[in-house]
């Protein structure tokens, strides 16, 4: 005998139509953010460092999927914070 399957609903979403943000617009003017803190240490070498980059794939992964402006400054900020260390390294 073979089971009736279940069936699901399949909702399609609009292209192009966007929800309106609940955020408020960013200023026009750069404003001077405070420096990143150092970059982390723990344990053996570069165990901090690395649990940092982590983060930035699972951020990377949320953000693909939410794609929400939150998401997107979560992942920027990190980036940044990054970058200012990578930064550092290289010119050393």
């Amino acid at each position: 005998m073979i089971a009736e399957q279940s069936r699901g609903i399949v909702l399609q979403f609009r292209s192009g139509e966007r929800r309106p943000s609940s955020r408020s617009p960013r200023p026009a003017t750069v404003q001077s953010s405070p420096p990143p803190p150092p970059p982390p240490t723990s344990g053996d070498g570069d165990e901090g460092l690395n649990s940092e980059w982590d983060l930035l794939i699972r951020l990377a992964s949320h953000a693909w999927s939410w794609r929400d402006p939150e998401s997107l400054d979560t992942l920027e900020t990190t980036v940044a914070r990054l970058r200012t260390w990578v930064a550092r390294d290289w010119s050393a």
